[in-house]
This record gives structure tokens, sequence and C-alpha cells, in this order.
């Protein structure tokens, strides 16, 4: 896990946290998954407690897990501020200390600016603020990448 970059003391802790979170391998079977998006860091957000009471395998963010274009696109450097934010939020930290595994992609929202694309600046490091914001291990392949693409298994035969 990944928590350099964020510079806040919160997102260092709960992403420390999360690595003895227990953990969802390719192996494991999944009974049961959540996913979420159009997330505002910048309010209230009591719907963890709910999600958590569903004892998730995996949680995923489909995109816009915060609003970085809020406050206009900053570049890398308000990804990392929004981030932190979210990370910072203390019913947000207690669902992921229960959740074994967090995955996600992003949308406009997350990535910079309303209904941008690869054109804005740093592309590869917004990707490796979001992987840190996911938490992602310095060894997983979108490290140094320039996609957030991946692909996952679960369970084994004939349970996958």
């Amino acid at each position: 896990m990944r928590a350099s970059g964020f510079g806040a003391a919160e997102a260092a802790a709960v992403l420390g946290e999360r690595k003895g979170a227990p953990t969802t391998s390719s192996e494991s079977s999944i009974t049961r998954l959540a996913f979420g998006s159009c997330n505002k860091q910048y309010l209230p957000q009591p719907m963890w407690k709910s999600v958590e009471d569903l004892s998730p395998d995996v949680w995923l963010w489909i995109g816009d897990a915060v609003y970085v274009d809020k406050f206009s696109d900053g570049g890398v450097k308000k990804m990392k501020e929004a981030f932190s934010k979210q990370l910072a939020n203390e019913d947000y930290q207690r669902f992921l200390a229960k959740v074994p595994r967090v995955e996600g992609v992003w949308d406009d929202h997350d990535y910079g600016v309303n209904d941008a694309g690869k054109e804005l600046s740093d592309h590869p490091g917004r990707v490796s603020a979001f992987l840190d914001f996911l938490g992602v291990g310095d060894d997983d392949p979108r490290r140094g990448g320039s996609t957030l693409y991946s692909s996952h298994t679960f369970g084994e035969a004939p349970k996958k």
C-alpha cells in the first residue's frame, strides 16, 4: 500500500491500517460486492456505516470517488488533496478497516475536470495518485503505466 505523495498524516494512517486488513486474493471466492460513485468528499458521508453493515468482500469505486473539479483543475496536487480529504473521513476510515479489498476506476470528476480526458497534463501522475488512493501496492502491474485497467478472477473452480 502506498501513502507517499498524499502528505497527510490521516491518509498515511489509513493506508497503513489497510496493510493489516484482511485481503481478498484472486484465489478467494467473493460472495458480496458493493460499489459506488459520485462521492463528494467535502460533504458528510453517513452512508459508509450502511455499506459496512453489508460486509462486502470487495468495494468498487466506479467513477467520481471524489470531485477534484469543484475547485477547478489544479492538477495532481488538487487530486491528492481531494483523495486525502476522502481518506481522512472518519466514516470512510472505519469502512476501509473492515472491507478486505478496494478497487476502482475513475471518471471525469476524480480525474480532473468535467468531461476531461487524456489531454489534461500529467496523465501518469494522475494514474499514480488514483492508485495511491486505492491503496494499490508498488508491485501492481498498473504502477508505472498509463491506465487503471485491471482484470480479476476470484475463486477456484468450480466457483469462479
